[in-house]
């Protein structure tokens, strides 16, 4: 698992979105206001509430999925409690750069340059 840590507004729902669209990856998010929200200004993506996956039987669930906004999903599932702290080993599968940050760098170069000028 990947963790994409990226300020706001710096394109990280976009690129989540593009993925979704390119290779068929539903996005997981906390509520359906917000996946209708997210349809009107991504309509290509595959996005489903938690509560949509959580009712899939374990056939029907796809094996990859991408989760936008992790923290408010979480808070959704957990409603009643609340929650002080997760733990997250980095030595997993995915030890390179996360790809997104690879996107976000990208663009923050991009700026510096048109900003240098």
């Amino acid at each position: 698992m990947r963790i994409v840590d990226m300020p706001r507004g710096t394109g990280k729902t976009y690129q989540l979105a593009q993925v979704s669209e390119e290779k068929n990856i539903p996005i997981i998010i906390a509520d359906n206001l917000t996946k209708k929200l997210l349809l009107k200004k991504y309509p290509n993506a595959h996005f489903m509430s938690w509560q949509e996956y959580s009712h899939l039987s374990c056939y029907g669930k796809p094996i990859d999925i991408l989760i936008d906004e992790f923290p408010s999903v979480l808070k959704e599932i957990f409603k009643d409690s609340v929650i002080l702290a997760a733990t997250y080993s980095s030595e997993d599968q995915y030890n390179d750069e996360p790809f997104l940050v690879q996107a976000y760098k990208s663009e923050v170069d991009k700026k510096k340059q048109y900003l240098q000028r």
